[in-house]
């Protein structure tokens, strides 16, 4: 891939950790069990006002968060420099597309939020089922809403805000809880996540955070739409080796792997060694991650550790919202040259395990992206693998046709209850004798809630 790699060396900060990778594609692994709760830390925000960033109020003792609490990943990124700098992500709309959400849980509270979700969901049998928006805990809404979090979620007891806090998300939902597409063309390709990703374009999106996804024809089409309109489309790339079809196949997007806390890529040792991908771009905080909500217990109240791709690529996206903020007038290119040119690469790293290097949010922001190329540096040439996009395609690239999505409405009240009033709900068990899942009815869900300005 072309761009210039940054030459600073890594940084080591707590002790490694030993992992199993696990996951699917789609989905980062989360391992059910409390999390051990980190000693608040706060800082002051801009105007002088005390800014809680780990635990549950102002005016507690700063520490250095605890890499076995699974809060590593916000020291690794510098997290309380970037908000002592003003850097929150205010002002920024990042769109989010992914499975399910439950927009009630205490992550999200107060988070400047809206939800979409299509007004019919399909299950595989054609029936009608309900799409995984709701207040219970379940897979598909653990999976989107730790995401959301990771991004611009609250700080909680034992828990650091999000990297962007300030940042507008949308999220678009497309999926049944489990996993099952909710709007399916007539070859199967997901209809709903290609829609999406169209909608978040109409919407405004300056940045894309793709966990999910399986490149197919529409979805394919829609990402060459967002990246013809200068969105920056971040994605995970797989938990596995051979996962080639997988959205990061595509020229253009950035590419994230996942990191420990010791900074090694995953799949570091393990017997077949570090994940490798063609198009990895950036490494970040991917393993053992605090996760809200305890799967065992069904409760959100509770936590639990996620390691997988899927939670590294929204703390890529929010540094970006950032960076956006901070550079208003950088072009979506730029701040993807910014990205890469700060990168640090260690010293002997593999490239097709770490691509340019390791996220460095603060380096990012010193360096003005306007002063950079306007040119994406992900783009090849020509395309590497039949999922590629050439830069011909890109830059040709229209809106897609595709068979239209309803998007509708929830109130906030309704979302924070396990079934809409005039609606169904049903229960539907978890593996390993967790408590029933209770989801939304199947009509359309829009939540539009948004944090008070200060």
């Amino acid at each position: 891939m072309s761009g210039t790699r940054g030459q600073q060396g890594p940084r080591r900060r707590g002790n490694a950790v030993a992992v199993l990778l696990a996951g699917a594609v789609v989905a980062g692994s989360v391992a059910a069990g409390s999390v051990a709760a980190a000693d608040p830390v706060a800082d002051a925000s801009p105007g002088g006002a005390a800014r809680t960033v780990v635990g549950d109020g102002p005016g507690a003792p700063a520490v250095r968060a605890d890499p076995t609490d699974g809060t590593w990943w916000y020291d690794t990124l510098d997290g309380a420099e970037l908000a002592a700098q003003g850097a929150t992500g205010a002002g920024v709309d990042v769109a989010v597309v992914d499975a399910g959400i439950s927009p009630a849980a205490p992550l999200l509270a107060g988070a400047r939020l809206d939800v979409y979700a299509p007004a019919t969901c399909l299950d595989e049998a054609g029936a009608a089922t309900s799409v995984a928006v709701g207040s219970e805990l379940s897979d598909a809404t653990s999976h989107g809403t730790n995401i959301v979090g990771m991004i611009a979620g609250a700080a909680v007891p034992g828990a650091p805000s999000g990297i962007a806090p300030d940042a507008q998300v949308t999220f678009y939902a497309t999926a049944s809880d489990d996993w099952t597409p909710c709007v399916r063309d007539a070859d199967g390709g997901d209809v709903g996540f290609a829609q999406a990703v169209v909608r978040a374009v109409d919407d405004g999106a300056r940045i894309l955070s793709l966990s999910i996804g399986t490149l197919d024809a529409p979805t394919r089409a829609a990402l060459a739409w967002a990246l013809h309109q200068g969105v920056v489309v971040v994605a995970a790339i797989g938990n596995f080796d051979g996962d080639d079809d997988t959205l990061p196949m595509v020229n253009g997007l950035v590419a994230v792997q996942a990191e420990d806390s010791d900074l090694q890529p995953e799949g570091t040792g393990t017997p077949a060694g570090p994940v490798r991908h063609d198009h990895v771009t950036v490494t970040a905080p991917g393993i053992d991650l605090r996760m809200q909500g305890d799967p065992f217990t069904g409760s959100w109240e509770g936590s639990s550790t996620g390691t997988g791709t899927s939670f590294a690529a929204p703390l890529v996206a929010g540094v970006l919202a950032d960076l956006a903020q901070r550079y208003p007038r950088a072009t979506g290119n730029q701040l993807i040259q910014d990205l890469v040119t700060t990168a640090s690469l260690p010293d002997g790293a593999d490239p097709g395990a770490v691509g340019y290097g390791q996220l460095e949010p603060v380096r990012m922001l010193e360096l003005d992206p306007t002063t950079l190329p306007d040119v994406n540096p992900l783009i090849a040439d020509q395309p590497r693998t039949d999922g590629d996009l050439s830069a011909q395609e890109i830059d040709g690239a229209a809106r897609p046709d595709l068979p239209p999505v309803d998007w509708t409405v929830v109130s906030v009240a309704e979302a924070t209850s396990p079934a809409v009033a005039g609606g169904t709900s049903w229960s539907k068990p978890i593996e390993a004798g967790v408590a029933g899942t209770v989801l939304l009815a199947s009509g359309g869900l829009v939540l539009r809630r948004r944090r008070r300005r200060s």
